[in-house]
């Protein structure tokens, strides 16, 4: 990962630790995260709604506000890591990874450390998020695009992103631009996620 991230996302890597005042919520997966910015508000504020596998979480600060949809998966996180994993990794397949399928996409990829990193600077502590094997965090990926949208100076003031497939650590994904939409997918073409910008 580029070291500028610390330094050009600071303001983002801020808003998303505010989330470790939310408990209970390991082995969770994001669905969805919206962010948006030139919010007027009186008060930094944090927001909590919670029934059966789903919840939302919303937290307002610095005039930005963002907005997670979490789902617990009805599988173990043993079972999510070990079969979706080998989904992700077969064996036969690690040789052919460096190819693309998604001809002209950018190439994205997270390592463990990078992985470790995030989850320390914002005080992550789902567990899904750890080990050689862990989940990429989707506010890692979103921080990411964050500094890719600056680098292409692409103007936001809404953005949606929709998680489909996870992503595990050191695992290529692809993304392609059309307009305002971005999407990753894996070597095999599934989609992993994709994000609006208005």
């Amino acid at each position: 990962m580029k070291l500028s991230i610390d330094r050009e996302l600071d303001w983002f890597r801020k808003l998303a630790g505010g989330f470790s005042v939310f408990s209970g919520y390991d082995g969770y997966e994001i669905a969805q995260v919206e962010l948006e910015r030139g919010i007027k508000e009186e008060l930094p504020g944090c927001e909590e709604k919670k029934r059966n596998r789903y919840a939302t979480l919303k937290l307002t600060k610095n005039g930005k506000q963002m907005t997670m949809k979490l789902i617990r998966p009805k599988e173990t996180v043993e079972q999510i890591l070990g079969s979706r994993m080998e989904e992700a990794h077969p064996v036969k397949e690690r040789s052919r990874m460096e190819k693309p399928e998604t001809e002209g996409g950018e190439k994205q990829r997270w390592s463990a450390a990078d992985i470790q990193n995030f989850t320390e600077a914002v005080g992550d502590t789902n567990f899904i998020h750890r080990g050689e094997q862990a989940i990429v965090p989707g506010l890692l990926m979103l921080e990411t695009m964050l500094l890719e949208c600056e680098k292409q100076e692409m103007v936001w003031k809404e953005i949606k992103m929709r998680f489909y497939k996870p992503v595990f650590a050191s695992q290529p994904v692809w993304t392609t631009r059309e307009g305002m939409e971005i999407t990753a997918r894996t070597k095999e073409e599934d989609v992993c996620w994709k994000m609006w910008l208005s």
